[in-house]
């Protein structure tokens, strides 16, 4: 796919202990140059995942603690 050159892309994902699976997805995200950054959002999982940020220095983690769950509609119910 040609995309246009001065074309970026912020990448945003979620996760909570798939870490093994994230691992996949990001070594694929991580040969397009257009991808600025990702941003990965580690949903209180049982291993923090920060050392992800170790491959590439576009990758960020924020972590969120002291949530029970990770899918809104258990909380919400919608």
């Amino acid at each position: 796919m040609n995309l246009p050159s001065d074309i970026k892309i912020s990448l945003i994902t979620s996760c909570k202990n798939s870490v093994e699976a994230l691992k996949i997805s990001l070594m694929s995200w991580l040969h397009w140059k257009e991808i600025e950054e990702i941003i990965i959002v580690d949903w209180n999982s049982d291993v923090p995942i920060d050392y992800l940020t170790e491959y590439d220095k576009r990758i960020k983690v924020i972590r969120v603690s002291d949530e029970e769950y990770f899918n809104p509609f258990i909380v919400t119910g919608k």
